[in-house]
């Protein structure tokens, strides 16, 4: 799968566990260690991963969260252009 794939080679994502088309993650600030953690559910159907993110501690990261996230998907779009003759949908799925 294209996302567990990104998110093991992200230094600062954590896979936490993985249930069928839902995958949990968190993933720790370089400076303060604050650790964030994350919830992908993958939409098949609609060729989508909905992702939500949330900080344990605080209101406000500095857009940490905005700029990590951003970076994951630059990576799944890198596997994406190297798959141009898979679906969309065939990324997100299981091999």
């Amino acid at each position: 799968m294209a996302l567990a794939a990104c998110l093991k080679d992200h230094p600062e994502f954590r896979p936490v566990s993985q249930n069928g088309n839902d995958i949990q993650a968190c993933a720790k600030t370089r400076i303060f260690g604050f650790i964030d953690d994350l919830h992908f559910q993958l939409r098949a159907k609609h060729n989508e991963i909905a992702v939500r993110s949330a900080s344990r501690l605080g209101f406000w990261d500095l857009g940490t969260n905005r700029r990590r996230l951003a970076s994951l998907r630059r990576g799944l779009q890198r596997v994406a252009e190297g798959c141009r003759g898979l679906q969309r949908a065939e990324l997100i799925q299981d091999a």
